[in-house]
């Protein structure tokens, strides 16, 4: 977000300044792959993209990114989009502009069945042999698609949901509010649930999905790390996390800010059993 003046004051846009950028190791520079334009209201999109260069400006609250082959896949929480961006030129030019990009879903999901399925909040990405992961933060589920051996989505796209977990309650405004997500090397996925923070590990099955209920009227599911728990702080709040080719889980803790009882400035190592 940023405040642009309007005469009146300030006018505080949420979206406004949203960007993907890239740094290469190899020209030791930074780039944009996509950015609002600030100038023109920050609002999606700026134009109609495949008339236009790029960067388009896709993406209200980028919230995760993910490179499989050529192609940088990146999820939108506030505006409900996953871009794939091309990187095939950059990958042989270091100073190479903006990728073109594509949308690859939007809110409507097309399931095995042939139904629509409207999910909102695309926030996680993960892969893995020739699947790509997609979270969904509003919705509180994980679906999966196939890719193709150039690591792009086999058409029609058709996502087959894995995990299911709390979802939104507009009366009390909660969710699971999955953040993040990662595959473990012995092929469990790995899902942050943020506030209050807890880790849940399960290995993906279409025909069985994984039922990620925490509240009590929907009845509990194993949780392998209560984070909340082990710090004695229940307001203990986990953005993101990674796992490492030897299984350990790292997870951040979160802010700061008084209302998460100074949960924040750590990360937490969990060794594997």
């Amino acid at each position: 977000g940023i405040d642009k003046p309007d005469g009146k004051g300030s006018n505080f846009s949420k979206n406004l300044n949203d960007a993907v950028f890239r740094y290469d190791t190899r020209s030791s520079k930074w780039a944009v792959v996509e950015q609002h334009d600030i100038e023109k209201g920050g609002q999606y999109p700026h134009h109609f993209a495949p008339n236009n260069p790029p960067p388009h400006g896709w993406l209200n609250g980028p919230d995760n990114c993910l490179v499989v082959k050529n192609g940088l896949y990146v999820v939108s929480k506030d505006n409900s989009l996953l871009v794939r961006y091309d990187l095939s030129e950059i990958a042989k030019n270091p100073d190479a502009p903006p990728p073109a990009s594509d949308v690859v879903l939007d809110h409507n999901l097309l399931q095995p069945d042939g139904s629509l399925r409207s999910l909102q909040g695309h926030s996680m990405l993960a892969y893995r042999e020739g699947y790509l992961y997609v979270g969904y933060r509003t919705s509180s589920v994980i679906v999966r698609f196939p890719l193709d051996e150039d690591g792009k989505p086999k058409q029609p796209i058709v996502g087959q949901i894995v995990a299911q977990f709390d979802p939104y309650d507009p009366k009390t405004r909660n969710s699971a509010n999955l953040t993040d997500m990662a595959f473990g090397p012995d092929g469990d996925l790995y899902v942050i649930s943020a506030q209050p923070s807890r880790v849940f590990r399960f290995t993906p099955d279409p025909t069985r999905f994984f039922e990620g209920r925490t509240s009590p009227t929907s009845g509990y599911s194993p949780v392998w790390a209560d984070l909340a728990q082990l710090t004695d702080n229940p307001k203990m709040k986990s953005e993101n996390l990674i796992v490492d080719s030897a299984g350990r889980v790292f997870v951040t803790s979160g802010d700061s800010y008084d209302y998460q009882a100074g949960a924040g400035g750590t990360i937490y190592r969990i060794d594997p059993k």
